[in-house]
C-alpha cells in the first residue's frame, strides 16, 4: 500500500478512538516516558509535541514535569524551531493551528543527552513514522539525531502496525514507541 493510503487508512482508526480511551492511553504513555526518564536519570530537555486531534496529549500529563519542554513552532520554509514552554504560558496557533510558543519565547536546539518525543499518524513494528507527508520532522531529526539520548514515538496502540510502511531514506525512525497496557 502507498503512503498516502496508509495515511488514509490510519486517519480513519485515529478518528474512531473514543475519547476516554484516548485521555486514558495518553496518561498511560506520559507515565510511561517519565519511568524511561527516571531509568536513565535524565536531565535534559524534553522536546515534545503540542497534540491535534487523534494524537496522544502528553503535554497535558506532563505539565508539572521536572525537566524543560520545547515545543515546536512551523515557519515558512518547511523547517521548524523549537522553543522553551512552561505550563504558565499561553499557546496559541500557529500555521497548521496546532498550539505553539509565542514566538519570544526562548529558541532552544537539541544539546548531548536531550529527548524527542514525536507524534505520528502510525508506526510500523521497526519504528518508521507514517506522518502528514510534509517532512518537518524528518528534516528535523536528521538535523539532530546525534543529540538525543533517544527519540520515541507517540501514537495510540491502533496505530501501532505490524505490517512495516514503505519508506524512503530520509524517513528517520524512531527507537521505540511510548507503550500503554490498556487493551485496543
Amino acid at each position: 500500500m502507498e503512503k498516502a493510503s496508509l495515511r488514509q487508512h490510519f486517519i480513519k482508526i485515529r478518528a474512531s478512538i473514543e475519547a476516554d480511551s484516548a485521555r486514558a492511553w495518553s496518561k498511560q504513555m506520559a507515565e510511561y516516558l517519565l519511568g524511561e526518564l527516571s531509568r536513565r536519570s535524565f536531565n535534559g530537555t524534553l522536546f515534545m509535541y503540542s497534540a491535534i486531534k487523534g494524537e496522544p496529549d502528553l503535554l497535558s500529563h506532563l505539565r508539572e514535569c521536572e525537566h524543560p519542554i520545547a515545543l515546536p513552532r512551523a515557519m515558512a520554509s518547511g523547517a521548524m524551531d523549537f522553543h522553551l514552554w512552561s505550563a504558565s504560558q499561553q499557546l496559541s496557533p500557529g500555521k497548521f493551528g496546532i498550539e505553539e510558543p509565542s514566538d519570544d519565547a526562548p529558541l532552544v536546539s537539541p544539546c548531548p543527552g536531550d529527548v524527542a518525543i514525536v507524534p505520528a499518524v502510525a508506526i510500523d513494528a521497526e519504528g518508521h513514522r507514517l506522518g502528514w507527508g510534509a517532512g518537518y520532522y524528518d528534516r528535523w531529526l536528521s538535523a539532530h539525531r546525534p543529540n538525543f539520548l533517544f527519540i520515541a514515538g507517540s501514537v495510540f496502540p491502533p496505530c501501532l502496525s505490524r505490517d512495516l510502511f514503505p519508506n524512503d531514506p530520509h524517513d528517520i525512525a524512531v527507537d521505540f514507541c511510548l507503550k500503554t497496557d490498556l487493551s485496543v
